[in-house]
């Protein structure tokens, strides 16, 4: 028997698979049942330690609702790294957080366009109004005027 050695693309792959299932709050076991495999390869295929078939990668893009080559997105075509404006492990975390998760997912449950962009304005806002208060404030009148 041959020892499999990790490819970096097949890493990668699973990173989004795993970042995907993380933003449509979905089990490792969930995910495998709807696959029709267990969620120990459901893990073997996120952490790279298993090629994943074009055939199965198509079928997880249809179960994780994205299109197949939403796995191939900020790579590179001849070395399968990362590029300048690719996925990289910090935003992958930043992405699987707890709390990003969550405003995914109320974003998403939104009904329409019109409240996602109220969200987005609120969010903004929110943003805006915490960059104001870190800025430290040099112009304050002087006492004895």
């Amino acid at each position: 028997m041959a020892l499999q050695v990790q490819d970096s693309l097949d890493i990668r792959i699973g990173e989004k698979i795993r970042a995907r299932r993380h933003v449509l709050g979905m089990s490792q076991s969930e995910l495998g049942r709807q696959l029709g495999v267990t969620h120990q390869q459901i893990n073997k295929y996120e952490n790279g330690d298993s090629h994943i078939r074009a055939r199965t990668l198509y079928r997880l893009a249809r179960i994780l609702g994205v299109d197949p080559g939403h796995f191939f997105e900020g790579l590179d075509d001849d070395t399968g790294s990362d590029t300048a404006v690719g996925v990289n492990q910090a935003s992958i975390e930043t992405v699987c957080r707890r709390d990003t998760l969550e405003l995914v997912r109320l974003y998403l449950s939104l009904p329409d366009k019109k409240s996602q962009r109220a969200f987005l304005q609120l969010g903004r806002a929110v943003s805006n109004a915490s960059e104001t208060l870190r800025t430290p404030v040099t112009d304050l009148p002087t006492d004895g005027g």
